[in-house]
């Protein structure tokens, strides 16, 4: 079951590769599904997390929450993103429960370092974007491979530096601001709190508040299309994205207060197109794609499962990741609990950490079982 997990977080990152466009762009999801569906048949004992009441009642609300979009807005791609919710969930428990070894974590650290550091000559672009089919899409993987090497333990604190410094670098390449901050944040949060010894997870949640509101009000008062001024006339070139965001904000704000039942998982772009006649845009923000698409009440379950994790999470590495990610969520988006990598990052950290990593060839044994049923479950 360990190997399933493995694969799928591997075939979850294949869906933000470089070359599923056209008539190929659904193939994308095929092999995420398949080890999904592999998984919840291998393994007998599906339901989440039942050590957790409060979490599995969670699970249930939002997940009943989702089907109020999929139930107004009937159709393939919305019900299609709507069941990679449960399966996402299902996953995400499997790992809580049984975690990974170390041996296997290396795996994953391998072939993201694959995919990230391949050099893309033949795309005219300056930005490095790796396999990856943008550098947004590669920016929060390279900040994703510091943190496996952060919780990974017997390795030198030089190494790690060595790490973080490397992919601080090819987070540069990328020429993401969105991922740069994250990376920023991330990196300082965690050291932090690591050399005070203090979680300060209910400040950082507080500041992701803030941040939330005054990002909005930015963009409703339109206080960044003077700063995107600002910024071309000292710039020789010239540079759209914060007025675009303007734009985005102002269909999808509107849209919301109209459709509070959301317009249907993965169909922001598609009402971007009808507004505008062009090519679809996503809102560029996690918060706002979440709640248009999914809707009021779905936006509110999927707050209220953040809030849970990141108050009863014990692992520092993990909070200061989501904090950091949840930041850099204010200007990309990601649809909530799809087989994408991107979407997998904002609940991963809470059950793939230093807690549930296995350091010996141990029996494969449920982590939440007594340590004197754990047989051969040694951590040493």
């Amino acid at each position: 079951m360990r190997w399933l997990i493995v694969m799928y977080l591997i075939a979850s990152t294949v869906t933000t590769l470089e070359g599923f466009e056209g008539s190929l762009k659904n193939l994308k999801y095929v092999p995420a599904l398949g080890i999904a569906i592999i998984a919840i048949i291998v393994r007998k004992d599906v339901f989440v997390l039942p050590k957790d009441n409060v979490l599995n009642t969670i699970f249930l609300f939002l997940i009943a929450s989702g089907l109020i979009s999929v139930a107004f807005n009937p159709g393939g791609d919305t019900l299609l993103y709507y069941i990679f919710m449960p399966i996402n969930l299902i996953i995400f428990g499997y790992m809580r429960r049984y975690g990974i070894t170390r041996q296997q974590l290396l795996v994953i650290l391998i072939f993201f370092a694959i995919c990230s550091f391949f050099p893309r000559y033949y795309k005219a672009t300056s930005s490095h974007t790796g396999l990856f089919n943008n550098p947004n899409g590669l920016a929060p993987i390279l900040a994703l491979m510091f943190y496996l090497v952060i919780i990974l333990k017997r390795i030198p604190i030089l190494y790690k530096v060595a790490a973080g410094l490397i992919l601080f670098w090819f987070v540069l390449l990328t020429e993401s601001r969105a991922g740069l901050i994250g990376y920023l944040i991330f990196v300082l949060a965690y050291l932090f709190q690591t050399w005070v010894r203090f979680n300060f997870k209910f400040l950082s949640y507080v500041v992701l508040l803030i941040g939330i509101g005054v990002y909005g009000w930015m963009l409703e008062t339109k206080t960044l299309t003077l700063i995107e001024t600002a910024n071309n006339v000292t710039q020789s070139e010239k540079q759209s994205g914060f007025s675009e965001r303007d734009m985005l904000y102002d269909i999808f704000s509107r849209k919301i207060m109209t459709t509070p039942e959301g317009i249907g998982f993965g169909r922001s772009g598609e009402y971007t197109k009808q507004v505008t006649g062009e090519n679809g845009y996503s809102p560029h923000n996690m918060y706002l794609k979440a709640a248009v698409e999914g809707g009021w009440l779905f936006m509110a379950m999927f707050w209220v499962l953040f809030t849970y994790l990141y108050f009863t999470s014990k692992s520092i590495a993990a909070n200061s990741f989501a904090f950091a990610y949840y930041i850099r969520c204010l200007f990309e988006s990601a649809t909530p609990f799809t087989m994408s990598i991107v979407s997998v990052l904002l609940f991963l950290p809470f059950f793939l950490n230093e807690h549930n990593i296995r350091y010996a060839r141990a029996a494969f044994v449920r982590l939440d079982k007594p340590p004197h049923q754990q047989v051969g479950a040694g951590t040493a």
